[in-house]
């Protein structure tokens, strides 16, 4: 029971300071209150969304925290309102750990979100996924600021 408790309070105090400061930014993407106009344009319009991995996992997990699904089904609901949209779940990692460590991480945090998607209802061949680990930086690995920005789950419109 502690535990539940314990991991409400986070998800609760996580969404407080999400409200409270408006945005939570990565590569333009803006998660509001009503999140779901402004992931649909982010697809729409960028061809991309992403979530940061501080919002999807634990540090060194591939495990969904709970609050978490919420944000993915979200996702899912974008893709059934545009069935036009194929997407691939790309999963990306610091260079902290061995390449093969991260490779597999980012796969396994990937698959997750996809895992999600596909019980939601969306068709497997509208999605993809793919652990990237850490060959694609979006910021330099030298500061904690820029190892947490390459620690994320993109989801990239495919043709």
């Amino acid at each position: 029971r502690a535990r539940v408790d314990e991991q409400n309070r986070q998800a609760k105090s996580f969404w407080e300071k999400t409200k409270r400061i408006a945005y939570y930014c990565f590569d333009d993407f803006v998660i509001e209150e009503d999140g779901g106009a402004t992931m649909e344009t982010s697809l729409r319009e960028t061809k991309k969304f992403t979530f940061s991995s501080e919002l999807l996992f634990d540090s060194g997990a591939s495990e969904l925290k709970p609050a978490a699904r919420d944000a993915v089904l979200q996702l899912a609901e974008v893709l059934k309102k545009n069935p036009e949209l194929k997407i691939e779940i790309g999963g990306h990692t610091d260079n902290v750990g061995d390449d093969a460590h991260n490779k597999t991480l980012s796969e396994q945090r990937a698959q997750a979100v996809y895992q999600v998607l596909i019980e939601q209802g969306i068709p497997a061949d509208r999605l993809s996924w793919k652990g990237y680990g850490e060959r694609r930086p979006v910021a330099s690995n030298d500061t904690a600021a820029g190892r947490q920005k390459n620690r994320r789950v993109e989801c990239s419109v495919v043709q």
